[in-house]
């Protein structure tokens, strides 16, 4: 089984031979290298004509074939949608026992880039209302003249193992693997990241061990685990109650909103405590939030005491009243994204 980038957000699911791209969109070349134990296998999309918005709202359908690299035991297929005039190649990288997958966004030609941002997903459970938003996020940072990479953790999206294999001391590893990964594709001198929710603690944590960033954006970071996992099954007893799964409202160890959830990465996640850790190795860091919380203002102060040049930015959006008050369409309304990219719109030169 061979999986793409779905362009719904939902999760990977079985890869079709059918690509959405921009009208008159180009299939670029195919690349597949191999360096000691480490393995690339990619597929170079480029994209010429247009213009198309962000949100890729204009596209035509192509029925084209199937392509697939193979580097030994290592498969790759992937179809990959976005706009006119950018750069974009998926690939493997890390080690061959623990692949990792990722998605290339090459800074325009012509805009000398020396800075490149890592974008760091969510959580499994909240996955799914980012995944085009990312998309659109990393769009936006490369035609800012970024290097950008957004990647799926282990055992998470199309990177190697099951629901069951990832954890967060595995994904804090991945972290620093796609910002050493990011390093080398691009070339650039300088490295930010973005990580939104579960993935901005796992940037923070790994910022406090050998990674080290300009910018580091922490947008709704998880601050205490224990808050994090409560309101996940909060979340989770509303939809049960709301699909009668009257057997599921009391909630289930082992599963959260329809993932595995197995007592290792529990454990894990109810460890998760921002204000306990090191001074971490970043230039500047903004807090980016929807509003104003208790744990913000915490987690500010804690970095402040570490001498760390901290900002907290409280980005409202209209939209969430014209969309029932749906986050991920009230997001969709770029404010939060256009005031990340200002964040690190200086930083491309």
């Amino acid at each position: 089984m061979f999986r793409s980038d779905c362009e719904d957000g939902a999760r990977p699911r079985e890869a079709s031979k059918v690509a959405t791209l921009p009208a008159g969109g180009m299939i670029g070349a195919l690349d597949c290298s191999r360096t000691g134990t480490r393995t690339r296998v990619a597929t170079s999309i480029r994209l010429e004509s247009g213009p198309f918005d962000e949100d890729l709202t204009t596209s035509t359908r192509l029925e084209i074939p199937t392509v697939m690299a193979d580097c030994g035991s290592h498969l790759h297929l992937v179809s990959e949608q976005c706009g006119c005039g950018l750069d974009v190649t998926a690939l493997f990288f890390g080690s061959s026992a623990r692949r990792l997958f990722g998605v290339h966004h090459r800074a325009n030609a012509g805009t000398n880039a020396r800075h490149g941002v890592l974008l760091c997903y969510p959580g499994v459970q909240e996955y799914n209302g980012a995944h085009w938003l990312f998309r659109r996020l990393a769009g936006m940072l490369q035609r800012a003249g970024h290097d950008v990479l957004r990647f799926d953790y282990h055992g998470t999206g199309d990177s190697d193992g099951n629901g069951t294999d990832g954890r967060p001391t595995i994904w804090t590893e991945n972290v620093a693997e796609a910002a050493a990964e990011l390093r080398e594709l691009a070339g650039v001198r300088t490295l930010s990241v973005v990580g939104m929710r579960l993935g901005a603690a796992l940037a923070l944590r790994a910022c406090t061990m050998d990674l080290r960033v300009r910018t580091l954006v922490l947008w709704e970071p998880v601050v205490l685990g224990a808050e994090y996992l409560s309101e996940l099954e909060a979340l989770d007893r509303r939809r049960n109650l709301a699909l009668l799964h009257a057997d599921r409202i009391g909630g289930r160890g082992d599963e959260l909103l329809g993932y595995p959830l197995p007592p290792a990465h529990r454990r894990e996640l109810l460890d998760v405590d921002a204000l306990a850790l090191p001074r971490p190795q970043a230039e500047k860091i903004v807090i980016v939030a929807e509003e104003a919380r208790g744990s913000y203002h915490r987690l500010r102060g804690r970095l402040e005491s570490h001498a760390v040049p901290t900002e907290l930015k409280l980005v409202k959006d209209d939209a969430g009243a014209e969309t029932g008050g749906q986050r991920e369409r009230a997001r969709l309304a770029h404010a939060v994204l256009v005031e990340i990219v200002s964040q690190l719109g200086s930083e491309a030169h």
